[in-house]
């Protein structure tokens, strides 16, 4: 890196700081403090609250990078502009094209960053956010588990053409994500006409570290024509039903209105389950599809930012 180009990244990171500092305090206030506040209100400790604080802030940084980098443009050469060192940097022979490449640089680095914390930092982090605010209203409201649906597909190749087909759907009256158990379980397999064959009736259904569903406690099949029926003991599995191939992350990321806080490839399975779906209004698709874009548009934008409020940020030297 040349000294023109240290010079103007070192120009632009102090207020890109500032820019992420002040935006994501903004966007922290006015999305979760009335939140925050009820909990403290309510009695949770404040460093559980600052926990949740620490868990949500990656998600903010995600979205704060883009216009940090705007304003760090705008200010950086808006202030090198004022104390006529953009002149003196054209007198000495630099275009504006040469003097671009340095906050290119900058502004792709960022958007690498920002795509990075989105892919990996951000989902991690949102998925302990769940399992913290699961707890938190347990205590508030002695109620850490929530219903829950799991719509199992599979990909068939018809007429030359693939399309995706429900094998299995899996419904709970209690989903408590801390113990990783569905209770009051029902899975519903389904035959090659997307008609009901088999159902099976758990009281509890438990992910184990295998990463496979596992039968606890009493449960029984039954066919769909009642012709069939069957007692499930010592958690072996029928063999009428497949094995469920989903996480309780799973389930968690299909139920996520906010998309930054999923990976991309969490994004297009809920996209592959929602298509299969014929319950799923095509809204909600375009939805998990726009999710899934600006993935990568929102760190894009730190570079088009970049590039856009450098130029804007120089003033006109020449007074009447």
């Amino acid at each position: 890196m040349k000294r023109l180009d240290r010079f103007i990244v070192a120009e632009m990171f102090g207020p890109f700081v500032f820019g992420v500092a002040v935006f994501t305090v903004l966007l922290l206030a006015a999305t979760f403090l009335l939140q925050f506040t009820n909990y403290v209100a309510s009695g949770i400790s404040i460093w559980t609250v600052l926990s949740m604080v620490a868990l949500v802030l990656p998600g903010m940084l995600v979205q704060t990078f883009p216009m940090a980098m705007l304003l760090s443009a705008l200010l950086g050469f808006g202030k090198m502009s004022g104390e006529s060192e953009i002149t003196a940097i054209r007198a000495a022979g630099a275009s504006l094209g040469r003097i671009m490449i340095p906050v290119a640089g900058f502004g792709v680095t960022v958007a690498l960053i920002s795509f990075l914390f989105g892919q990996f930092v951000v989902p991690a982090a949102a998925i302990k956010a769940t399992i913290l605010k699961e707890e938190i209203m347990a205590q508030l409201d002695g109620a850490s588990a929530r219903p829950a649906s799991y719509a199992v597909t599979t990909k068939d190749k018809v007429n030359g053409k693939i399309r995706n087909r429900i094998t299995s759907f899996v419904t709970a009256v209690y989903f408590d994500f801390g113990t990783r158990l569905l209770r009051d379980a029902q899975v519903t397999a389904y035959d090659q006409n997307q008609q009901p064959a088999f159902v099976l009736f758990a009281k509890e259904l438990e992910y184990q570290d295998n990463q496979e569903w596992r039968i606890r406690g009493a449960a029984h099949l039954v066919s769909s024509d009642g012709m069939y029926y069957a007692e499930i003991r010592d958690g072996a599995w029928p063999q009428q039903i497949a094995k469920p191939k989903f996480s309780p992350e799973d389930i968690i990321a299909q139920n996520a209105k906010d998309m930054t806080s999923l990976s991309m490839n969490q994004i297009e399975k809920a996209i592959e389950d929602a298509q299969a779906n014929p319950s799923v209004l095509p809204k909600q698709v375009y939805n998990l599809q726009k999710g899934y874009w600006d993935k990568i548009a929102i760190p894009l934008a730190a570079v088009v930012y970049a590039l856009l409020g450098a130029p804007l940020g120089i003033r006109n030297q020449r007074s009447g």
